[in-house]
């Protein structure tokens, strides 16, 4: 047995391993992030019933709060990255590169308002629709956004996509709108029984 490639290959598993546990912990979070809004926001809910007794705009203060705690957790992790698990070497090697390279780009300040502005009402408005409908219903119409995205990139950015990524797009909001049309149509069945 070669130790190389047995190192290799432990090398190998272990990032393997790695990803699985980071995506369980993404799916886990979102999924509790998910169940959480919907007692929040549900009218159903006690918790959804006091939100609507206190009115006025509580769902973009929760989006604000929610953009403020990323902020935080993501200064701190920069800070950590920098202090804490930055090897020395590597520092002076990354500030040997800055050095060599003239042709630095600089941030687009405006479009990453656009974008922060685009963002936040976006959040805000999937909060406020989750008094109206179930929480899956939500992330599910969020997620038909694709044909709108497309469309605004072909005639803004003059983007081109292929028949397979259109074919995709199409499949997944024709999943969505059956799905959605399923369910309402069991929800009229259900409301006419009564």
């Amino acid at each position: 047995p070669n130790p190389a490639s047995s190192t290799k290959s432990n090398s190998r598993l272990q990032r393997i391993l790695l990803l699985i546990t980071l995506a369980t912990g993404i799916c886990a979070c979102y999924l509790f992030y998910g169940l959480v809004q919907e007692r929040l926001f549900s009218p159903t809910s006690p918790h959804g019933r006091a939100v609507r007794a206190v009115g006025g705009p509580i769902t973009t203060f929760l989006v604000l709060t929610q953009a403020m705690g990323n902020t935080a957790v993501a200064a701190l992790w920069t800070w950590i990255q920098h202090r804490v698990l930055s090897n020395p070497q590597h520092g002076r090697r990354q500030q040997q590169i800055r050095k060599d390279d003239s042709d630095i780009q600089t941030l687009n300040h405006k479009l990453l308002l656009l974008t922060a502005f685009c963002y936040f009402g976006a959040m805000a408005s999937s909060n406020e629709a989750i008094n109206w409908v179930s929480y899956p219903t939500v992330v599910l119409a969020k997620s038909s956004k694709l044909i709108p995205s497309m469309v605004a990139g072909v005639t803004l950015e003059r983007r081109s996509y292929s028949g397979r990524e259109w074919g995709g797009a199409l499949l997944i909001t024709s999943g969505i709108v059956v799905f959605n049309y399923t369910r309402l149509r069991e929800q009229d069945s259900n409301s006419d029984a009564r």
